[in-house]
């Protein structure tokens, strides 16, 4: 599976997409961008919310929103003031997690626990999903992280989504630090990064 491949399982989780890449969030949703791009190893994909009026997707679209986010903004001013950005790196498993990798796992329903003295400290769950595929999130207790609790919690969901036949994925925010350092343990494999605009 390619990239442009797991932009578009990844995009869908969120929205439906209409033709020209117009964006509509499903109902309920919070996510409500205007304007989202994913970089990856050949370019760049652009997606526009569905209420976004043609000559300002004509204008983004000589626009590089993780050189120029500003300009972006005020292109985006016509949807509502004070657009807001952040920067995702979006990956996805490539492997299954073995067992060995998260021995103090436990479900409850559809969140896996781990605990310590009989005490929840990490939960994961599936941040959104579909039949393809699904991310996942995960928390711990703050005097609890460093641990490999999140790890564990991580391996034992992404498993069990690969064993459903879904993908994956798990993102961070860029400047987020333990998250990067919890990629980079799990082996995930990182396809892109990605701006909201919302």
């Amino acid at each position: 599976m390619d990239a442009v491949d797991l932009i578009e399982l990844q995009i869908n989780l969120e929205y439906q997409v209409l033709s020209g890449d117009r964006l509509i969030p499903f109902p309920g949703s919070t996510e409500q961008a205007r304007f989202i791009v994913y970089r990856y190893s050949d370019g760049l994909r652009c997606f526009y919310r569905f209420d976004l009026p043609a000559e300002d997707m004509v204008a983004l679209a000589e626009v590089n929103p993780f050189q120029q986010p500003e300009l972006a903004c005020r292109i985006l001013d016509c949807l509502g003031p004070n657009p807001e950005y952040g920067i995702f790196e979006s990956y996805y498993f490539g492997h299954r997690p073995l067992p060995s990798e998260y021995p103090q796992a436990a479900w409850e329903g559809r969140v896996v626990r781990i605990s310590v003295g009989g005490s929840p400290v990490c939960s994961a769950w599936s941040e959104r999903r579909n039949e393809r595929c699904a991310e996942v999130a995960v928390e711990t207790d703050p005097e609890f992280r460093r641990r490999g609790y999140a790890r564990q919690a991580v391996c034992a969901l992404a498993a069990r989504e690969i064993d459903a036949g879904r993908v994956a994925f798990f993102s961070h925010q860029v400047d987020n630090l333990p998250s990067q350092a919890l990629a980079r343990s799990l082996g995930v494999i990182h396809f892109a990064t990605c701006t909201a605009f919302d």
